[in-house]
C-alpha cells in the first residue's frame, strides 16, 4: 500500500525520447534500486544501461540475479518485503532528524520533474486516444479493460504486446490482481494457464466472485485453443478479450518489417482466423468489435454475463503500428515543451 504520488506510469513512452541531452540531465538519478525481474520496457532498459556511472542495487529473493544488462553494482539476495520494510525503517530514523524546511530542494525538484513529465506524456496519450486517430490503437483496449473492471479483479495478460500495453496505457491507480505466463516460446499454454487460475478459485477469493479477465493476443490464443475445452466443460468464469491483428504485432517494431514477403510469412505469421468459429466449436458465447474504440462498450456488456465468454477485438497491424508511432511523436512534442 502506498499513496502512489510518485508512481510514474508513462515512463516507457517518455524514456523513448532519449537520448535528448536535456531530458537525460533532468531525469538522471543519484542511485537506482531495482526490485524484481528485468524490465519489460526497452526504453527503460536502455536508460538503465546508460547509467553505468550511477550506483545500481539489485534486490532479488531467488537464486538468479536477473541482471542481463550487467549494470548492478550491488546485488542483494533477500526476501523483498522484509528488505524493503527494514530499509524504510532505517531511512525513517534518519529522516526524522531532518526537518521539512531543511529537505534539499534538489531532491524534491527531481521528483517533481519526473511526475510533471509523466503527466505531460499521459495527457498526450489521452488526447490521442480520444481523437479520431485513436480508433485503431490497441493500447486503448488495455486502457478500456482497466477502466471497465472493478477493484480487486483478477487480470491475466499475455503476451508480447498486451503486457507492454498494460504497462504503458493501463494506468496504475486501480488495485488489481495481475497474472501472466511467458509460456514456451512466449505463447504456448496461455488459455490453459487462465483455466488453472480460475479453477483454483483465485478470482472468487480475491474480490467476491467477479470473472477473471484475460487479455490475450491472437497468436497466443490460437496456440492453446484446445484449452477452451476445459474452460467450457467446467463453465469457468473467464472473459477472454482477444486482440486479433492477424499475427505478431510486436515484430513491426523491428527493422525486418521492411522485408516482404518474408516478414509477413515468417515473422508476422498472418493466419486469417476468425475466432467466432472457435467459440462455436466449444459452445462459448462470443462478441466481436471491429475497432479498438468499441472495446469499452462491448466489454461492459460481456462482463455482465457469467461463465466463459470471448470478446474479439479486431485490429490492423500496420495501422496500429502507425498509431504507436504517432503516440510516440505526440509524447515527444509534449515533453519537449517542458525542457
Amino acid at each position: 500500500e502506498h499513496c502512489a504520488a510518485n508512481v510514474v506510469g508513462a515512463y516507457d513512452l517518455f524514456l523513448a525520447c532519449l537520448p535528448d541531452p536535456n531530458l537525460r540531465e533532468v531525469l538522471e538519478p543519484d542511485a537506482v534500486i531495482r526490485i524484481g525481474g528485468a524490465p519489460v520496457s526497452a526504453s527503460l532498459s536502455a536508460f538503465l544501461s546508460d547509467l553505468a556511472h550511477v550506483p545500481q542495487v539489485r534486490i532479488t529473493s531467488g537464486h538468479y540475479w536477473k541482471d542481463h544488462l550487467s549494470v548492478a553494482s550491488l546485488s542483494v539476495r533477500a526476501e523483498v518485503a522484509s528488505f524493503v520494510r527494514a530499509v524504510t525503517e532505517e531511512l525513517s530514523s534518519h529522516l526524522s532528524l531532518i526537518s521539512e524546511s531543511s529537505t534539499p530542494d534538489t531532491a524534491r525538484s527531481w521528483c517533481e520533474q519526473w511526475t510533471e513529465i509523466d503527466r505531460a506524456a499521459s495527457q498526450a496519450v489521452l488526447d490521442f486516444r480520444t481523437s479520431d486517430a485513436g480508433d485503431a490503437f490497441e493500447g486503448d483496449v488495455l486502457a478500456a479493460v482497466v477502466a471497465g473492471v472493478t477493484d480487486g479483479t483478477t487480470l491475466f495478460v499475455s503476451n508480447s504486446m498486451p503486457v507492454r500495453d498494460l504497462d504503458a496505457y493501463g494506468g496504475g491507480g486501480k488495485p488489481l490482481h495481475v497474472y501472466g505466463n511467458r509460456g514456451a516460446s512466449g505463447i504456448d499454454g496461455i488459455v490453459s494457464t487462465v483455466a488453472g487460475i480460475a479453477a483454483a478459485g483465485v478470482a472468487a477469493t480475491s474480490d467476491g466472485g467477479s470473472p477473471i479477465v484475460a487479455v490475450v493476443g491472437d497468436v497466443a490464443f490460437y496456440h492453446d485453443m484446445n484449452g477452451l475445452l476445459a474452460v467450457a466443460e467446467h463453465q469457468l468464469d473467464i472473459v477472454f478479450v482477444v486482440i486479433n491483428n492477424d499475427g505478431g504485432g510486436i515484430f513491426h517494431m523491428l527493422p525486418i518489417r521492411d522485408h516482404e514477403p518474408e516478414f509477413t510469412k515468417y515473422f508476422a505469421t498472418a493466419h486469417g482466423l476468425d475466432f467466432r468459429h472457435a467459440a462455436e466449436l466449444y459452445g462459448i458465447p462470443y462478441r466481436r468489435v471491429e475497432h479498438s474504440s468499441g472495446a469499452a462498450d462491448a466489454l461492459e456488456e460481456v462482463l455482465a454475463g457469467t461463465g466463459p465468454r470471448i470478446l474479439e477485438v479486431r485490429s490492423d497491424r500496420e495501422q496500429n503500428q502507425r498509431s504507436r508511432e504517432a503516440v510516440g511523436e505526440a509524447v515527444r512534442r509534449a515533453v519537449s515543451t517542458l525542457l
